[in-house]
């Protein structure tokens, strides 16, 4: 087994909990080589939203899709805070004194766990989440000053 998707294995059992309470289900997508080394991914699922990620080096980007819309969790915590689901910043992905990626899951799922309106809310509630990302882009660059 690719020794990525060990690590995988080992961040899914960290959200499993959360998701298994909001009737998530886990699956396995890809795993092997690429050009940029070994990796795994996966996703929580229900009929009609996903919740995935992958891992390389570390626990990369997390994305949240309903129907054919899809944003990353940056946006997602964004969102969730400036419509009053959270009253806080993201832990992920944020800066840690370890390298460990099991930490990185843990403070996604802290995440999560706070803001679980994409696991818990109506289709109109996740749907108002991903109009506001659509209004609010994350402004970049010169922008951002």
């Amino acid at each position: 087994m690719n020794p990525k998707q060990n690590t995988l294995n080992r961040g899914v059992e960290i959200l499993k909990p959360l998701m298994t309470k909001h009737k998530f289900k886990y699956v396995e997508l890809d795993s092997g080589d690429s050009s940029g080394g070994q990796f795994a991914s996966g996703c929580f699922r229900t009929s009609d939203r996903r919740f995935r990620f992958s891992v390389r080096y570390s626990l990369g980007k997390v994305f949240y899709k309903i129907q054919d819309r899809e944003i990353t969790h940056a946006d997602y915590m964004r969102a969730a805070k400036a419509l009053g689901h959270t009253t806080r910043d993201n832990q992920y992905p944020a800066a840690s004194q370890s390298s460990e990626i099991s930490d990185s899951f843990t403070r996604l799922c802290n995440d999560i766990t706070e803001a679980h309106i994409f696991f818990s809310g109506s289709d109109d509630q996740v749907n108002h989440i991903f109009d506001w990302v659509d209004d609010n882009p994350e402004k970049k660059g010169i922008g951002a000053v």
